[in-house]
Parts: C-alpha cells; structure tokens; sequence
C-alpha cells in the first residue's frame, strides 16, 4: 500500500469517527434522555423481583455517574471556549469571541474544539 493510499484511509477515518461523533452520538443521547422513563420501565420487565430493588438502585447509580461526566464536560467545553476566546482577543485576531463561542460547544467532542478554533484562526 503506498503512502498516498494510507493518508487517504487515515483521512477517512478521522472524517467518519468526527462525523459519528458529532451526528450520531447526540442523537442517541437526545432519544435515551427523552425517554429515558420508558427505557427504564422496558428494563424492568426483564428483572426478576427480587433483584428489582438493586436493579433500581444500579440504575440511579449509572444515572448519577452520567450526569457528572455531562455536567463535567459542559464546564469544560465553557473553560476552553473561554479561555480560547481571550487568547485571540490578546492575539488581535477578528471574532475572538465568536471563535470562542464555536470551539466551546465543538469541544464537547473531545479534542475537536481546539482544532475548530485553530482552523477557524487561520
């Protein structure tokens, strides 16, 4: 396989795991949060009662862990928007907040925010 070749499937995959995550991964996590009581309910049907109670208790348990991780990338998305935003600002560069703004919310997909931002600088 040339090197040509290998760029082009190396390419290929950043697009399509980039895509995956901004397009597919929201939706998912939009129609589990939305209906997330009848997820549950769906779920109990398969418990035996007596392992009812711990299921729920497992389940609360999950629910708590996945709303630090959201709340925790929430803030920081907002500290590198920021922190982005007053860098360009220093830098002189046109539309600092606005560049700011866009790799905050494109930071909630690990690593893409910072690359958006510096994209977006040049």
């Amino acid at each position: 396989m040339g090197f040509s070749q290998s760029i082009i499937i190396y390419l290929s995959n950043i697009v399509s795991s980039i895509t995956f995550g901004i397009v597919i991964v929201p939706l998912i996590l939009f129609y589990l949060m939305r209906d997330m009581f009848k997820f549950k309910e769906n779920l109990y049907i398969f418990v035996s009662k007596k392992n009812k109670k711990e299921f729920k208790e497992v389940l609360e348990e999950i629910d708590h862990i996945i709303s630090g991780f959201i709340r925790g990338r929430i803030i920081v998305c907002f500290i590198v928007g920021t922190l982005i935003g007053i860098g360009l600002y220093f830098l002189n560069l046109k539309f600092a907040l606005i560049i700011g703004i866009i790799s905050g919310v494109f930071n909630f997909v690990p690593y893409l925010g910072p690359i958006v931002g510096v994209i977006l600088a040049l």
